[in-house]
């Protein structure tokens, strides 16, 4: 994730200069001047080599000039002589040398050096993990109109590393970044107004924020602008424009759309009903290991919905469902090991996923636990109640929504 960051930092740095290796006449004059010992040529000439443009590309070729204007004080050669460091490209991966590199541009007062050096010191790569220093060096580029350093600065806040936990402090910059165009400021921003936090709650404004967010791409935007049109928060009711927005997080790769979707095809909402489709997109979901969508392809297979009905697949999938605090497969799970019809019948184990799904906020488990307890024996039910404390829930790699 931080070198896919990194590498956008690059890209935008190389936007900020298109002009530079416009033509071979171009280059040739930057590399006359590089050779001189011009270092902001030297710079350039780098870039061009980064680019590939008016001279083949070469990473290589880029550090080579990258670390000439650097030894002469270039703090945009410095600065990205570090970045080449941290991704490897043209060098050995070298966090702790792209830190000197980049301390060297930072202290220069070189925006994109001092967030870089910022967020090495929040990921602890190349220096000792140290929040404080990290939101110091990010203060200090998001000051200078970094959108990437604001957006920073305002997860600092948000969160209270390096920095007092501020939600007012963390909208201010998340708004400085998002008037950027920066997509993950702009959808939290949105989220900060859905939720009040650090500014009066207003719907209609979060929508806003989070549809440009999903316009750029940002699937956690696009989901969340799917679930505005799908309850109508915000904007006006319409299915059909949720599941477009759906359906784009959900080619992303994002799995809580992708169960949505799945669920959508599964019961006919928005689209024609189709099983098979369904658990296309409930596969997805569970390869990530989304325990929604685990436990949906799970009744799938237990009712021979789009696939061929197997018990054990079944239980399979509610088990690991159930591992992640699903309740609902908690309550399954118990059910068959109660009936002992599809596995062999065992009280004790019944009892902990009902005592387990109890716990998860389920009326159910309350319930049904309660009526167990009369059915069983002494040495049952502390058996059951023994794996009830024993259980300890999985971290989900994706959260159950």
């Amino acid at each position: 994730m931080k070198k896919k960051i990194v590498r956008a930092i690059v890209l935008l740095a190389v936007v900020l200069t298109p002009a530079i290796c416009t033509g071979q006449t171009n280059t040739a004059s930057l590399r006359q001047a590089a050779e001189k010992g011009d270092a902001a040529a030297q710079y350039k000439l780098g870039f061009c080599y980064m680019k590939g443009e008016g001279v083949k590309q070469n990473d290589a070729e880029g550090v080579a000039w990258f670390r000439k204007a650097a030894a002469q004080g270039d703090a945009d050669g410095q600065a990205s002589l570090g970045v080449c460091n941290d991704l490897g490209a043209g060098v050995p991966q070298d966090f702790a040398e792209a830190v000197k590199w980049y301390r060297k541009a930072a202290e220069q007062g070189n925006a994109l050096a001092q967030y870089l050096l910022g967020m090495a010191y929040f990921n602890g790569h190349g220096v000792t993990r140290n929040y404080d220093e990290g939101a110091t060096w990010c203060h200090k580029a998001a000051e200078q109109g970094l959108a990437n350093a604001q957006y920073a600065l305002g997860a600092a806040y948000a969160a209270g590393q390096g920095v007092q936990k501020d939600d007012a402090e963390a909208a201010k910059w998340y708004r400085k970044a998002a008037e950027q165009g920066e997509a993950n400021a702009q959808y939290l921003l949105g989220a900060f107004y859905a939720a009040g936090k650090g500014l009066p709650q207003n719907i209609p404004e979060s929508v806003v924020w989070i549809r440009k967010a999903a316009e750029q791409g940002y699937s956690l935007a696009q989901r969340s602008l799917g679930l505005a049109y799908q309850d109508g928060q915000g904007v006006p009711q319409n299915k059909t424009e949720a599941l477009i927005w759906f359906r784009k997080a959900a080619a992303k790769g994002d799995a809580v759309s992708q169960n949505i979707l799945g669920l959508a095809y599964a019961e006919g909402h928005g689209v024609q009903k189709d099983y098979e489709e369904a658990l296309t997109w409930f596969r997805k979901a569970v390869d990530q290991g989304y325990a929604n969508a685990q436990y949906n392809l799970g009744v799938a297979y237990y009712r021979g919905q789009g696939v061929a009905q197997n018990y054990n697949e079944a239980i399979k999938l509610f088990l690991k469902a159930a591992e992640q605090g699903k309740a609902a497969a908690q309550y399954n799970l118990a059910m068959l090991y109660h009936d002992g019809l599809v596995v062999p019948r065992d009280l004790a184990e019944a009892y902990k996923w009902l005592a387990v799904a109890a716990e998860s906020g389920l009326p159910q488990g309350v319930e049904y636990r309660d009526k167990l307890k009369i059915q069983m024996t002494p040495d049952q039910y502390a058996e059951g109640q023994r794996r009830a404390k024993a259980f300890v829930p999985q971290l989900p790699p994706v959260p159950n929504q």
